[in-house]
């Protein structure tokens, strides 16, 4: 199989992925495996937008205010990581 390079392609595929997990979960309350895969999923954005922030060379202002707009998005899929680790492990 060939890696998807569009990232178009990648982005509608992240999308999708985070719609069909909310659909299992909101289905499916006690099926911790879909809480798991989602909070994976959020781990993998979290990284993307991580190595988004660090491709950010410049000392712009539009280049500060792209690293804080990552930096925010950053914190706010750690904090929806948290969530779905939380649920998956039965602590909420």
């Amino acid at each position: 199989m060939q890696a998807i390079q569009n990232p178009q392609t990648i982005k509608r595929y992240k999308k999708k992925i985070e719609s069909v997990l909310k659909t299992t979960i909101e289905s499916n309350k006690s099926y911790p495996e879909a809480n798991v895969l989602m909070a994976r999923h959020f781990y993998n954005v979290l990284y993307d937008y991580q190595d988004d922030m660090q491709a950010i060379k410049g000392i712009t202002e539009a280049d500060k205010k792209k690293k804080a707009d990552l930096k925010t998005k950053m914190n706010e899929s750690a904090d929806q990581l948290i969530v779905y680790s939380q649920a998956a492990s039965g602590s909420v």
